[in-house]
């Protein structure tokens, strides 16, 4: 029709059902096929990601421009190869107490990116993990992979002190605490020696883990 100009619809949040467990490669891009240059991913603030996601993978959120904030449910154990790079606005992250595996460049010029959170399950991490124009600071344990890698790689590092409550080993002790030490109870997950000492907030009892009778 004369006249009628096509108006290319914006995406502002993006949210992903329960049930999935992986996140594939160029997934932001497979949302529109728009063919102009990261056009439908300009809008797009915020990401939803399901409890049931275990894998992040290659690529999955590249250039996502516009998302400040990323919550990156217990349960994932990989984040792949440049997984949310280019994600310029991302200010801190806090990866979950079920990570093994970070990849290469995962968080590669995400230039707002001022800390990484990493938690004591990471026993790998690749180059470049969080390459950009801004100073960005790994939080870790004494003693991690985390630790090891910010000084090799020349991060500054903070400790983080094991705190009772906090299941996930992220630093902090909130509700996604509460959803793991859940999970555990019901059989749906495992956790590690130093995760089920952290679950134990009766030590007055003089147990030492919440196995423990």
């Amino acid at each position: 029709l004369k006249g009628i100009e096509w108006i290319q619809p914006s995406i502002e949040k993006v949210v992903y059902g329960e049930g999935i467990t992986e996140i594939a490669p160029f997934s932001a891009q497979k949302i529109n096929t728009h063919i102009v240059y990261n056009e439908p991913l300009q809008d797009i603030t915020e990401l939803v990601l399901p409890s049931t996601l275990t894998t992040i993978d290659d690529y999955a959120f590249a250039f996502y421009l516009n998302v400040k904030d990323v919550q990156i449910p217990y349960g994932v154990t990989t984040i792949g190869n440049n997984a949310f790079s280019d994600c310029y606005k991302i200010e801190n992250v806090v990866l979950p107490g079920t990570v093994k595996k970070i990849g290469n460049y995962a968080f590669s010029v995400c230039d707002s990116l001022n800390s990484i959170t990493i938690p004591a399950s990471v026993t790998e991490i690749g180059k470049s993990l969080a390459h950009s124009y801004s100073g960005v600071s790994i939080f870790g344990y004494t003693g991690s992979t985390a630790e090891s890698y910010a000084k090799e790689n020349n991060y500054a590092f903070y400790s983080l002190s094991a705190s009772v409550g906090d299941v996930n080993e992220d630093g902090v002790v909130n509700l996604m605490d509460a959803i793991a030490l859940n999970k555990y109870l019901a059989g749906m997950i495992s956790l590690t020696d130093s995760q089920l000492v952290a679950a134990n907030c009766n030590i007055a009892d003089g147990t030492s883990n919440i196995n423990e009778d």
